[in-house]
Parts: C-alpha cells; structure tokens; sequence
C-alpha cells in the first residue's frame, strides 16, 4: 500500500502519535519563504511553516515533562540562505533553498548530550541542509519552480533560538504545534 503521492510505502500503523522536531525560521526571512512556498507548493498550507528539519517526523510516547524539555531547550544558532537546489523522487520532487549554518551540527550533538532518548530517531541519511520551497512537484514541473525559486533572489541571515515539537493531527490532515 502507498500513500498519495507514491513516493514510499505507508509506514505502519503504530498506537504513539507522530512528532516532528524543526527549527522555525524566523524573519526577515520567514515571510518571504512563507510567500513563495504558497505560491509554488500546492501543498503548502497543509506543512510546516518554513523550517529546518532536526529530527524528521517519528512515533513515539512522549511525557509532557520531554515535550516541555524539547521546545524549552536552548538552541541557538545563525543561518544564511546559499542556492537552490532539487531532490528527485521516483514521481515527484523537492526543490529548496540550500542553508549554510556553521554551529548547527554542534547543536544537534548538544541536543543528544541533554536528551540522548532522541537520538534514535535522528536521521542518519546525508544529505544538504535545507528549507523546502515546494514539495511534491511533478519531474515535469521541477526546472519551471526551481528557476522561479532562483530568480526570488532571497538571501538574508536569520538567528534560531529555539526547537520547536508538531504533533501529527490525523483527523484534520496536518501538523499541529505545541507541546
């Protein structure tokens, strides 16, 4: 069995809620972000606002006391917006915003030194840190939203202060933030 886009499988059915760990982008460069995504991602208003992933989504039981520990957990770190790029799937592709963050790394080991229970489910791929622009893009729309993301010409700097915890809502078909 797939899911919607054909992309992978259905992951399996499990009884703990779905949780997901980013770090927002706040402005000047949130807005701007935000803008583009809805306007290139049809998708888009039912994700994440703009972000960079931490811990991808993963089931788990967590206390309130772990929840209050995530989003509470100082993690603080620059970042600067470098040049746009793609991932191609079997049917469809991502196409973002490439993200230089020199002290991102030793946050995230920082965050498993003060909750070592999150590190399994850590994502061990390799892959270029990133804010996804759109999602889901069909291979023969991918050069149209990729070159439309590069002629926006964003740059900027931002300064993450905190994690923030979304909680899959699958009754309404999206994440949830909060604790």
């Amino acid at each position: 069995m797939y899911n919607q886009d054909y992309r992978r499988p259905l992951r399996e059915p499990s009884p703990y809620p779905r949780y997901v760990i980013n770090a927002l982008i706040p402005d000047p460069l949130a807005e701007p972000l935000d803008m583009m995504r809805k306007r290139l991602d049809r998708w888009s208003t039912q994700w994440l606002p703009p972000h960079i992933t931490i811990i991808p989504p993963f089931n788990a039981d967590l206390t309130d006391g772990q929840r209050h520990q995530i989003v509470s957990h100082p993690f603080p770190f620059e970042l600067s917006l470098t040049s746009v790029g793609r991932f191609r799937h079997s049917r469809t592709g991502v196409v973002w915003y490439g993200v230089e963050a020199p002290d991102l790394k030793i946050r995230i080991e920082e965050l498993f030194q003060t909750m070592p229970w999150l590190k399994p489910f850590a994502d061990q791929r390799p892959g270029q840190t990133h804010i996804t622009v759109a999602s889901r893009v069909p291979h023969h729309e991918m050069n149209y939203v990729e070159t439309a993301a590069a002629a926006a010409h964003l740059t900027g700097n931002a300064a993450v202060e905190r994690l923030s915890l979304f909680r899959w809502d699958e009754a309404a078909h999206r994440w949830e933030r909060g604790v």
